[in-house]
C-alpha cells in the first residue's frame, strides 16, 4: 500500500495566491479607477457613465482598459506600476498552481 504524500508549503502558498490575488486586485483596481473617474471634470456625462458601467460590469478588463486608454489622470509610470505587476503575478501563480497540481 502506497502512502499519500502531503503537498508542500510552496504548493499551498501558490494555491493561496492564485486564489486570492485576483480578488485583491479587483478590490484595489475597481475603486481606484472609479474614484479617479469621479474626479474627472473634463469628460461628458455619457462618457463617465459608459466607463463606470464598463468598470462595474467587467472589473478586471474595465479597470485595465480605463488605465491604459489614456483617459486616466495618473502618470503613465504609475498606471504601469498599478497594472503590470499584478497581472504578471496573477498569471505566474495560476500557472504554478496549475502545473504543480498534477
Amino acid at each position: 500500500m502506497e502512502s499519500v504524500k502531503s503537498p508542500g508549503f510552496l504548493l499551498y502558498l501558490s494555491y493561496f495566491y492564485a486564489y486570492f490575488l485576483p480578488m485583491i486586485l479587483y478590490v484595489l483596481w475597481t475603486p481606484l479607477s472609479i474614484y479617479e473617474l469621479g474626479q474627472r471634470n473634463d469628460l461628458s456625462y455619457n462618457k463617465l457613465m459608459t466607463w463606470t458601467m464598463i468598470i462595474v460590469l467587467f472589473p478586471w478588463v474595465g479597470s485595465i482598459a480605463y488605465f491604459f486608454s489614456g483617459l486616466s489622470g495618473y502618470s503613465k509610470r504609475l498606471r504601469i506600476l498599478l497594472i503590470i505587476p499584478g497581472l504578471v503575478l496573477t498569471i505566474l501563480f495560476v500557472l504554478i498552481s496549475t502545473l504543480t497540481s498534477t
